[in-house]
């Protein structure tokens, strides 16, 4: 079940997406019930979910935290590049950062 992700502009126009073709999330997002994630146990599996730009630097922080569960070059890459598109989006007021599960 792989979750596409959209950075979007404050109008709601797709500035960059990341395709999680490879279900690196499914393997590395923490259990919904996780208190000790604010942020990305909140990601709706079959939904959509939206951060905002003010809510960046929490995201960055636990996607630090789940970078470790990344197995191969390939999930690293897949993460470091969220982390990427998570940075555009905390430097851009209005952007946010959108999850639509499957």
């Amino acid at each position: 079940m792989p979750i596409d992700i959209e950075l979007q502009s404050s109008l709601g126009a797709v500035i960059e997406t990341l395709d999680d073709s490879e279900d690196v999330l499914h393997r590395t997002l923490p259990y919904y019930d996780d208190a000790t994630f604010r942020l990305l146990s909140k990601v709706d599996w079959y939904g959509e979910t939206e951060f905002q730009a003010s809510q960046m630097s929490l995201l960055l922080e636990e996607l630090n935290r789940i970078m470790p569960k990344a197995i191969g070059p390939e999930q690293v890459t897949f993460l470091k590049r969220l982390q990427d598109i998570a940075v555009r989006c905390a430097a851009t007021p209005g952007c946010k950062l959108k999850f639509t599960g499957d």
